[in-house]
């Protein structure tokens, strides 16, 4: 009789018209393979040899645990594509492939890593008037094949010239805990950061753990209507920590819910003064669908970027006592919320955010921004990206003003051209990608564009301006650097007490800020 039951099942199941379930293949083995900068059968010639060798593969240890997925365990494709997402978000491979195969043994689950040039040297260089503006950085973003990034910087602005060490790893201690290490001197000063966090690596992490402290000894500037020089400058002494916590009351592939608590102290005054230690504390909620979208050819020419649609909103309400430092009782109110949508061949996504001061007298100082981002690729090769944002902010502490010029907003205006409380940005950028992949390693494209944009204080004259142009795009296939090289040939309209005229532009990414 029971050898019976299953035919007897599948006979009611006929006959009332419903199929079985089909069940989940439950994964006999999960395969991890890394290849090199070149492949085996890229790598013939002595120069693709020579990157293999100079390059440290990165280490199965590294790629195991970003896998979401394990043996004996039901295949799950909302895990496969975050595993995805995870690898590619490390910044050290140039394509990550996750596929299944039936095999005598059963279901496998196969993640392809190919790893990208880590090691790069940066220089960028400018002039304005009679001055001369450089970088210089040298990073290495997989070092030893570990995943960490280490980085030294030179550099030289309007008014200060600094150097930067820079360290950085996830998952350094117990394969959970990452550590950020940065010191910077400056001809003005010094600052230094030390931060430790056991972050959400997953939408099924359960819990997240943030530490941070940072000193700074410098000076704080203002600048105003394009002029190269500060209006105002002060000595800054800051000492500050940090800390935050969240646990996830829903997790899960569509969404989370995450409740947290974050508290603040700090030191703030003009140096050499002593200052006094001020604090504050606060809960947090955060809520999202998730929703990303791999568009290829975003950022790079051949990289699958991971574009995140969620519709999210994070909300903080902090507390400021009087009788811990504020100069009054406050609360500090922040709200940050995006979302985005899939369009004919391509995205759009909406990002706001606001955050206040609110002592008993009401709004002492804020911020409001808000900004649009669309990209559309018609053809293959061709991609169009449409960029808008405007900012307000209400009494912003000296240093921390809205300011477009050299590397963001309208190409070819000088740093500081435009400063203020007030900002508005628009841009557009047409790119045709001519040749994916020279001898190699070298990617070719063409772009024209228009901008427009500036920044000015509330109550001053508003303050904007224009360009066209177009360029060239380069893509250094094989590295691991998230942006392209940007040359352009920009027209500068008259405006903003900058004459027209044309000016060459060298940049990297495009001329707008595309961190999440």
């Amino acid at each position: 009789m029971p050898a019976l039951l299953p035919l007897f099942t599948i006979q009611i199941a006929a006959i009332s018209g419903a199929a079985p379930t089909p069940r989940t293949p439950v994964l006999a083995a999960v395969e991890i393979q890394r290849n090199d900068i070149f492949d085996p059968e890229e790598a013939r010639g002595w120069v693709a040899r020579l990157a293999n060798w100079l390059h440290t593969r990165t280490r199965e240890s590294v790629v195991r645990r970003e896998v979401l997925l394990a043996p004996g365990l039901p295949f799950d494709s909302a895990r496969a594509e975050e595993t995805a997402r995870n690898l590619r978000g490390l910044g050290i491979f140039r394509r990550v492939r996750l596929d299944t195969i039936t095999t005598d043994s059963g279901l496998v689950a196969r993640v392809l890593t190919k790893d990208a040039w880590s090691t790069q040297v940066d220089f960028g260089f400018h002039s304005t008037g009679n001055k001369v503006l450089y970088s210089l950085e040298l990073r290495e973003q997989n070092l030893l094949g570990t995943g960490t990034a280490l980085e030294v910087q030179s550099r030289r602005d309007l008014d200060v010239t600094s150097r930067l060490a820079h360290f950085s790893g996830s998952r350094l201690i117990a394969q959970r805990v990452g550590v950020d290490l940065e010191y910077r001197d400056r001809s003005d000063g010094y600052s230094d950061l030390v931060a430790l966090s056991a972050p959400f690596v997953t939408q099924a992490t359960p819990m997240e753990l943030a530490i941070a402290f940072g000193q700074s000894r410098d000076t704080v500037r203002r600048y105003r209507n394009g002029a190269p020089t500060p209006v105002e400058r002060a000595g800054r002494t800051l000492d500050e920590a940090h800390a935050q916590w969240q646990w996830a009351v829903h997790r899960g592939s569509r969404g989370y819910f995450r409740v947290g608590v974050r508290a603040q102290a700090l030191r703030l005054a003009p140096a050499p003064a002593t200052g006094r230690v001020m604090g504050q504390g606060g809960v947090l909620v955060a809520a999202s669908r998730t929703h990303f979208l791999v568009m290829p050819g975003y950022r790079r020419f051949d990289r699958d970027d991971d574009v995140d649609l969620s519709s999210t909103v994070v909300a903080g309400l902090s507390y400021a006592p009087g009788a811990l430092g504020s100069p009054a009782d406050a609360v500090i109110p922040t709200l940050m919320a995006r979302t985005g949508a899939r369009v004919p061949g391509g995205f759009m996504q909406v990002v706001a955010e606001a955050r206040g001061f609110y002592p008993s007298a009401g709004l002492d100082s804020g911020l409001v921004a808000v900004s649009l981002t669309a990209a559309f690729r018609p053809a293959s090769r061709h991609l169009l990206v449409l960029h808008g944002e405007r900012g307000w902010r209400r009494h912003p502490p000296l240093g921390d003003d809205f300011d477009l010029g050299l590397d963001v907003g309208p190409r070819g205006y000088d740093a500081h051209a435009f400063t203020g409380d007030r900002l508005v940005f628009a841009t557009a950028e047409w790119r045709w990608v001519v040749a994916p992949e020279l001898a190699g390693f070298l990617g070719i494209g063409l772009a024209t564009f228009a901008d427009y944009g500036g920044a000015w204080f509330a109550g001053d004259p508003r303050r904007t301006g224009a360009s066209v142009g177009a360029g060239l795009r380069l893509d250094f296939s094989r590295s691991g650097d998230p942006s392209l090289v940007r040359i352009d040939l920009a027209h500068r309209f008259d405006g903003a007490g900058e004459p027209a005229g044309w000016v060459l532009v060298v940049g990297k990414g495009f001329a707008f800020s595309t961190a999440p």
